[in-house]
Order: C-alpha cells, then sequence, then structure tokens
C-alpha cells in the first residue's frame, strides 16, 4: 500500500491494521471507509502518518510499539555524539589519505568540560540523559511537555528552546515527528548554535531541515553532526554532498537495531493487539482519549 486508495481497498472491512511502513496515508478519507476498524497497530514508534485526531473521532484506538528500542537508540546518540566531539570521521578521512595526526581546526574539546543538550526528554532522552550526565560537565533538556518534578527526576536542567541551541557543545534530538517538530532545526535555530557544537539526529528526519544542516557544516558554523534519520528514506545519494563531508557520520536508520529490540518490537505490537481483541485498551496508546469515545458508543469497542 502507498496511496489512500490502496488502504482502502486493503482495509476498508478490516478489524485490525498492523503495518510496519511508516509512508501510509491514514487520511480521514481512509479511516472514513474503515467503518470496522478497531485498532491500527504500528509496528514502530512513529506513527506521523496516522491521522489520530480523525481515528479518534471515529473510536479507532493507536497504538506503537513504544520502547522497544530504548536503550538501543540511546546508546546509538551516545556514541554519535561522543564518535563527533571526538572527530573521530575528520581524523579517520585523513589517515585513509595518508595524513598521520593532522590537528583538526576547531580543535577537540574535553568531554568532561562539555554542555550536552538534549530535545526530548522521554523515553529515549530520558536513557541518554542519565547515561550520559556522568560524562559531561551538564545537561540540559527541552521538553514542553514534562513537569519540572520529571526533569529532576531524570538528572537534567530545565531549559527553553533558545537556551538549549545557544548553550549546548553536544545536542541530541530525541523528540517525535509532530507539526511542531517539523523543521525544528531549520537555518534560524542553526544560526544560534555555536560554531563548535554537535548535532545529532536519532529521531525523525524531517525535524532537521537537510538543507540547512549542510550548509551549516559545510561552511564552519558547525563542528560536526550525526544521523541516522534523513527526510527521505532511503535517501538519495549523493544526498547534498551531506555524506561526504569530513565532519559527519551518518548510518542507515540502524539505531534501533539489536537482537533483543526486534522480538520487542513485535512482542509489543502484538499485546496491543490482543489487549484490544479482549477488550482493553493497549499499554502503549498513542490516543487515550478514545476511551471517552468509546464509551459513549462511538467505534465497535464496547468493553473498556
Amino acid at each position: 500500500c502507498r496511496t489512500e486508495d490502496d488502504l482502502i481497498r486493503e482495509c476498508a472491512d478490516a478489524r485490525i491494521v498492523v503495518y510496519f511502513g511508516n509512508d501510509l496515508p491514514f487520511t480521514e478519507r481512509v479511516l472514513d471507509r474503515m467503518t470496522e476498524c478497531l485498532l491500527i497497530q504500528r509496528v514502530a514508534i512513529g506513527f506521523d502518518s496516522v491521522d489520530v485526531e480523525a481515528a479518534t473521532e471515529r473510536g479507532i484506538i493507536v497504538s506503537n510499539s513504544a520502547g522497544y528500542c530504548t536503550e538501543e537508540v540511546a546508546v546509538q546518540a551516545l556514541a554519535m555524539l561522543l564518535a563527533c566531539n571526538q572527530q573521530i570521521p575528520w581524523h579517520q578521512q585523513n589517515l585513509r589519505k595518508g595524513k598521520w595526526y593532522v590537528v583538526p581546526d576547531p580543535p577537540t574539546e574535553r568531554l568532561s568540560e562539555q554542555t550536552l543538550g538534549i530535545v526530548g526528554l522521554g523515553r529515549i532522552g530520558g536513557m541518554l540523559c542519565r547515561r550520559a550526565k556522568h560524562l559531561v560537565a551538564r545537561v540540559l533538556a527541552y521538553d514542553p511537555y514534562l513537569t519540572s518534578e520529571q526533569f529532576a527526576e531524570i538528572g537534567a536542567e530545565q531549559v527553553d528552546f533558545e537556551t538549549i541551541l545557544a548553550e549546548s557543545d553536544l545536542l541530541s534530538l530525541n523528540c517525535p515527528l509532530t507539526a511542531e517538530t517539523r523543521g525544528l532545526i531549520d537555518a534560524e535555530a542553526l544560526s544560534k548554535m555555536k560554531p563548535t557544537a554537535v548535532l545529532v539526529n536519532t529521531a525523525r528526519g524531517p525535524v532537521v531541515e537537510i538543507d540547512a544542516l549542510y550548509d551549516a557544516l559545510a561552511n564552519r558554523r558547525l563542528r560536526g553532526a550525526g544521523l541516522d534519520v534523513y527526510p527521505i528514506e532511503p535517501p538519495p545519494l549523493p544526498l547534498h554532498s551531506l555524506f561526504s563531508l569530513p565532519n559527519v557520520i551518518t548510518t542507515p536508520q540502524s539505531a534501533a537495531g539489536s537482537r533483543s529490540s526486534l522480538v520487542d518490537l513485535w512482542r509489543v505490537a502484538s499485546e496491543g493487539v490482543t489487549s484490544v481483541l479482549k477488550g482493553q485498551l493497549p499499554e502503549t496508546i498513542v490516543n487515550p482519549e478514545v476511551e471517552s469515545r468509546l464509551l459513549a458508543g462511538v467505534g465497535k469497542v464496547r468493553k473498556v
């Protein structure tokens, strides 16, 4: 399925839809035709291709596989932050060219003197904070949906978006893709970061405007970047020559992959399906407000 008509043809009579790809347009038009649907279950974390508000209005539960790769993505983000701070890609390219120990400009900074910023302090951002806070001088975090008590419990200093851009030496993006976060890191945001800063994105590709990022890196207005996600996946090659820059680490959305996470991915999705078949709400429900619609008799599920 790639189009609305594909989904309508395949899913119009489905009671439960389990989907793996993230480019399926579960729009209001499609949902209007899914009159038998109890649940749309995403086999991954991101669910931005589903019109969640429209699903809720129709009494359709939306669930994802939240938490299946928390450790893996947090570790990938940390690995990229460390590698970029140590300027490993730059040194590696020089060595392959036969250049032995060329001092980078700007020089490498001591990690324990750096400030780490985390945008999005959910499961992954929280784990990154807990693992990295002993390695750096400070951990700042921006997440408008958390309380001060939650920030304190995780161990991050709560700041606004402008502050995290201006004060972070290492900035990790761990937020979901929403209308608010799409294009969050644009040319204006990048201009407010230190030219010696590092940006790592293991969240979703469209959170970063890739043209603006390339421009900042190529013109030395940013020290380095690590990317596991891209606006188009798989990305066209070469992608703005981004992959050839000596201060960039790129991986093919591989952060979530481990033997254990792949087991958890399908286990969590399966548990979502079985919960709904038992008349219960999944633990990983995306739209908990649908419960009031179901209790009011909207949709197919009555027992919640």
